[in-house]
């Protein structure tokens, strides 16, 4: 193999490189812009929580009920059957 033909490997393989460090950073910008929309989101959330929670809306709920309460009916109404 003459000096040009390795040139010219090298040279198809620094371009092939870079098309696939283009290709990551793509994908890299789509993760990042991703993660921002979820921030926003866990924010929003976290906001409204805290608000309700200032606001004791949560006291004003119905209790549900346990889940050994569930349970117990469950296991009740399996023995009636």
């Amino acid at each position: 193999m003459d000096n040009s033909n390795k040139l010219q490997e090298i040279e198809d393989r620094i371009k092939n490189i870079e098309l696939i460090v283009q290709e990551i950073n793509s994908k890299l910008d789509n993760i990042n812009q991703s993660c921002t929309n979820m921030d926003s989101h866990i924010s929003f959330v976290e906001n409204t929580y805290n608000y309700l929670q200032n606001l004791n809306i949560f006291n004003m709920l119905p209790q549900l009920p346990s889940t050994t309460s569930i349970n117990s009916i469950m296991s009740i109404l399996l023995f009636a059957i």
